[in-house]
């Protein structure tokens, strides 16, 4: 095992148990190799098409199954998403593999996802999990493609807004993108939230933009941008 990984594992273990309590850490490990099973079954022949030795920072990175079905587990569990209790309409910006609408939907939520439909694998990736997803690709000062209305809207390890190129979004375009999202596509109360890529290791994000959504009442706890009912939207 990668020691990079024992170190997401360990750190996201102790957050669920700090967040969520010893008997949902133990649920989660249950449900995680539940999940994993079902995983494995659809997975095998895309990885056998698909996987190469050390694929670094390159798509065929989440043929790593193990991690990232953790990773995104972990993001359900913070998010309070494994309560069955609560069923939600979710949209995943940027989703990828869909790994995490997958694990949405498994605990009970009516899961859809946005991205651009410009990877082979990902595709087939998310046709065999049965994710509905809409085909875009974001850019600055437009709004998206569904009309739909959702409890919650995620996006993790954002690129749409120019991850690492000179045209990166600064307050401008986000305070468009959100207002957008909060008059056409979130539900009365519904929430948002944010996972950014790292830009730079001196400024990871831009300290002005995460300020921005501070003065504005989102909760922001490192590259994290959690958006509830009482942000101040621009009107």
């Amino acid at each position: 095992m990668k020691k990079e990984n024992i170190v997401t594992y360990s750190k996201g273990i102790f957050e669920i148990k700090s967040k969520c309590g010893i008997s949902q850490l133990y649920k989660f490990i249950v449900d995680f190799f539940t999940l994993k099973k079902r995983l494995g079954h659809d997975m095998s022949l895309i990885a056998g098409r698909y996987k190469v030795d050390n694929p670094g920072i390159s798509f065929q990175k989440y043929l790593e199954i193990d991690y990232w079905l953790f990773e995104n587990m972990r993001r359900c569990y913070v998010l309070g998403l494994h309560n069955k209790n609560r069923n939600l309409k979710i949209l995943d910006i940027g989703t990828g593999t869909a790994y995490f609408p997958f694990i949405c939907k498994y605990y009970g939520h009516d899961v859809e996802a946005l991205d651009v439909a410009d990877n082979e694998m990902y595709n087939e990736i998310v046709n065999r999990l049965g994710i509905k997803r809409y085909d875009q690709y974001i850019s600055a000062f437009s709004d998206l493609v569904t009309d739909n209305r959702y409890d919650l809207i995620t996006a993790f390890m954002i690129c749409f807004n120019c991850h690492k190129q000179p045209a990166l979004w600064h307050i401008e375009e986000w305070e468009h993108f959100l207002t957008s999202i909060h008059e056409k596509n979130l539900k009365p109360g519904g929430e948002v939230h944010l996972s950014f890529n790292t830009e730079s290791a001196e400024e990871p994000v831009s300290r002005d933009l995460l300020a921005y959504f501070s003065a504005h009442n989102a909760e922001v706890v490192g590259t994290e941008v959690h958006i509830k009912s009482n942000y101040q939207f621009r009107r």
